[in-house]
């Protein structure tokens, strides 16, 4: 995977190749319920108004990881 080290700040930084191997990868961790790949990683989330039911949907998805 060509993405390691790579943030994702935006998608312009993409092409259209990269993209797809990175939805194919990301639901191929989806489907793998004992995938480790996000083992002893941090997710942080970044809100610049507040608004309670984003937070709250963030953290379900976090926490769902």
């Amino acid at each position: 995977m060509k993405f390691k080290n790579k943030d994702l700040i935006t998608l312009q930084e993409f092409t259209r190749d990269e993209l797809d191997e990175f939805i194919d990868f990301a639901l191929t961790i989806k489907q793998s319920k004992t995938s480790s790949v996000l083992q002893k990683k941090s997710v942080i989330t970044l809100f610049l108004t507040p608004s309670l039911h984003t937070r709250m949907v963030m953290e379900i998805a976090v926490q769902q990881l």
